[in-house]
């Protein structure tokens, strides 16, 4: 087997190819929150009918969520989702297909609780978890009808 070898790319070449990734990922998240924005202000402006105060405090937090949203993604994207994909691939293989049913029983009654949880208490952690647990019973489910193949 052959050793890999690094590529060693100048600082020169290397730092345009970062500002057009990050530049591309930012774009994308301020392109997510614009509506919301947009709307908040309208209607601040429109029904309250008062300007938006600390406007450079409100533009500084503003991009502080878009910064914060970007690295949250990438770090979604680069660690949780290849580790899920790991999981969802390997499972079949190592367990038999009532361990796999087990887990998804338990995932989609730990999803109906949490559902119920978020709702009564509109809390945004309950709603974070809860698409969590949305996400590792999508997983489960994939895996049993990979293993059903």
């Amino acid at each position: 087997m052959s050793r890999l070898r690094r590529i060693k790319i100048p600082i020169g070449t290397a730092l345009p190819m970062i500002w057009n990734y990050a530049r591309t990922k930012i774009g994308e998240q301020l392109r997510a929150v614009a509506f919301i924005i947009v709307y908040l202000v309208a209607f601040k402006i429109l029904v309250l009918n008062t300007p938006p105060a600390n406007a450079l405090q409100l533009s500084a937090g503003i991009g502080m969520v878009v910064l914060g949203l970007t690295f949250f993604l990438e770090g979604l994207f680069l660690g949780l989702m290849p580790l899920g994909e790991r999981v969802g691939l390997q499972l079949p293989q190592r367990c038999n297909i009532a361990v796999i049913m087990f887990f998804g029983l338990l995932l989609g009654g730990v999803q109906r609780w949490l559902s119920q949880l978020s709702h009564r208490s509109g809390s945004p952690v309950a709603s974070s978890i809860l698409r969590i647990a949305q996400a590792l019973r999508d997983r489960f489910l994939s895996s049993l009808s990979v293993m059903m193949l």
